[in-house]
């Protein structure tokens, strides 16, 4: 039963005890890694064997591989998450200066740790928190509240002093960029225009979607987003001066105005949209452009969400991965295409002539049947028990009612708190949550 219990553990210590926690976090995969839940391991700015990665990625599915802990030496950040139906563990250890903060939430069984971190908390459902040092010391709320009331450190005296004039953190490659692409300056009485910041905001996002790397690398630019900016200064820019319009001389008789000759061509837009293949499928179920005026339409933005929503309640796991549409999300997006949308145009109403004598009104003789609604509720036990309680329709014109959707989420807050883990696993009712809900 403990080990169903969910638990959380803070803690901080020097950085010169990393060996030292190192044995606690492989404990601590060695007791909750399972044949089937492997863990996802993700290290920022780290030296692994000798060897500095900005990113490194690496799936952990035996507890052999567990020993690759043992060669970062240095890292900035270092998250491990295990997700199935049933677990979800989440191990994030982060290096500030000399300093390591060490979290993790797992379920599964209790583990000393009162040796290896200077000061640790330690927290689950039942019992109350308590604290912990590296000595396996241990300490309850009231202790700790009279430890804090005794250290009472003198205030510093307040000495005025004059602040240094701030670095701009730019890089040459940035400014001489914007410059030429723009021809407006980027720094401004000594600090950055707005315009060119938001210039450069915009800039990361765009390398991040198309290479998925970092432009800057501990305080100073990467060399992959040097090249980058190198490349958009290469590219042509054309700036058409607009055609002047003829001059008219006044006169008392007007004249009509002369219409422009010029044939204005639409400006193309190309590779505003990376992930083409969710524009194609948006256009082909829709009818609609997904990009108007050069940016992404609204309408598109919220088709997409709803899409991520929707995949990762059904099929669980992530839509993207590196900027790229990942293999599950793809042949997702592909069956949507294959459902088959029947859509039926509305019979013309026969036009009628006007006339002095009124005549009567012609009835339309089309039979308009109703639309049927099918497989909107594919987790029958919950339509069924909403009813059952309530006695109302889950659906009213063609739609899912508010009410509805209220009651279900009500009953999944409920679920998670009292009984613990996810309602659906794949689109699919959990075997906990359908007794839960006959309980009802």
């Amino acid at each position: 039963m403990f080990e169903s219990i969910p638990k959380e553990i803070i803690g901080i210590a020097y950085a010169s005890e990393w060996d030292h926690i190192k044995q606690f976090v492989k404990a601590l995969l060695e007791m909750t890694l399972g044949s089937e839940e492997e863990y996802s391991l993700i290290v920022l700015n780290a030296i692994i064997n000798n060897k500095k990665y900005e990113e490194y990625d690496v799936q952990i599915k035996s507890k052999a591989q567990i020993n690759l802990l043992s060669s970062i030496t240095d890292f900035e950040k270092i998250s491990l998450y295990q997700y199935s139906e049933y677990r979800r563990n989440n191990i994030n250890i982060s290096k500030d200066k000399n300093v390591i903060v060490f979290t993790a939430q797992y379920m599964g069984p209790e583990i000393d740790h009162t040796n290896y971190f200077d000061f640790a908390i330690y927290l689950n459902s039942f019992d109350l928190p308590y604290f912990s040092d590296n000595k396996g010391n241990v300490f309850e709320c009231h202790e700790i509240m009279e430890i804090i009331n005794r250290f009472k450190p003198k205030a510093p005296k307040k000495v005025k002093k004059t602040e240094p004039p701030k670095k701009l953190n730019t890089f040459k490659s940035e400014v001489e960029t914007y410059e030429k692409i723009t021809k407006k300056n980027a720094i401004w009485t000594g600090s950055e225009t707005k315009t060119f910041q938001k210039w450069k905001m915009r800039v990361h996002k765009e390398f991040r979607e198309k290479t998925g790397g970092f432009p800057y690398y501990k305080g100073k630019i990467t060399q992959k987003y040097d090249l980058y900016l190198n490349k958009l200064n290469k590219k042509p820019v054309s700036k058409k001066a607009l055609p002047k319009k003829p001059k008219v001389k006044k006169s008392a008789v007007r004249r009509p105005i002369a219409k422009d000759a010029v044939d204005k061509k639409k400006a193309t837009i190309k590779i505003l949209t990376p992930l083409s293949m969710e524009a194609k499928i948006y256009k082909k179920l829709t009818g609609k452009n997904p990009i108007y005026g050069g940016r992404k339409t609204k309408a598109f933005e919220n088709w997409k969400l709803k899409n991520h929503n929707d995949f990762q309640q059904k099929v669980g796991g992530k839509p993207y991965y590196k900027g790229n549409l990942t293999k599950k999300y793809a042949l997702y997006l592909n069956n949507l295409i294959n459902k088959p949308v029947s859509k039926k145009t509305p019979p013309k109403k026969p036009k009628v002539k006007k006339s002095t004598v009124r005549s009567p009104i012609v009835k339309d003789t089309v039979d308009k049947k109703k639309t049927t609604i099918e497989n909107l509720t594919p987790l029958n036990l919950e339509t069924e028990i909403y009813k059952k309680l309530t006695g109302k329709n889950l659906i009213y014109g063609g739609k899912i009612t508010k009410a509805y959707e209220n009651w279900k989420l009500k009953n999944n807050k409920e679920f998670q708190q009292k009984v613990g883990g996810k309602p659906y696993y794949k689109g699919n009712l959990t075997k906990k949550y359908e007794i839960y809900l006959k309980s009802l």
